[in-house]
């Protein structure tokens, strides 16, 4: 994996002899998809959906999936999301944003700027 493929951390502490941590964007994208379809009114697809989806978004593509840009430890997501039925599109979207943030800047202490929502498709329960 290429360097550009990685996030650099910020200093969690000020003992640098420890080392860099570094996390991949592969990892990002995972985490914001997890936080996205724990989220009520975001579709849940099936086993092999998932799968495929995952596999998309680790080779980087972004057809129906996350998009990140990192610049200085700061992070700014695109999300292509898949809505149920029945649901408020506007307020799972805004859920959305915020679960996707929250879980990044909780488990990786890089800042999320933004998470901009695309809904690209509706379907059933």
């Amino acid at each position: 994996m290429e360097t550009q493929d990685r996030v650099r951390m910020p200093p969690l502490d000020e003992n640098k002899e420890q080392g860099e941590i570094k996390i991949a964007e592969e990892v990002l994208t995972l985490i914001a998809w997890m936080a996205a379809r724990d989220v009520p009114g975001v579709y849940d697809a099936h086993e092999d959906d998932r799968r495929d989806f995952v596999g998309r978004l680790t080779r980087g593509g972004t057809s129906r999936g996350v998009t990140i840009h990192l610049e200085d430890g700061t992070a700014f997501f695109e999300v292509a999301m898949v809505g149920v039925y029945g649901y408020d599109l506007v307020s799972v979207a805004r859920a959305v944003q915020q679960a996707i943030k929250e879980a990044v800047e909780s488990m990786t202490s890089i800042h999320v700027e933004r998470v901009d929502i695309t809904v690209v498709d509706v379907r059933p329960s």
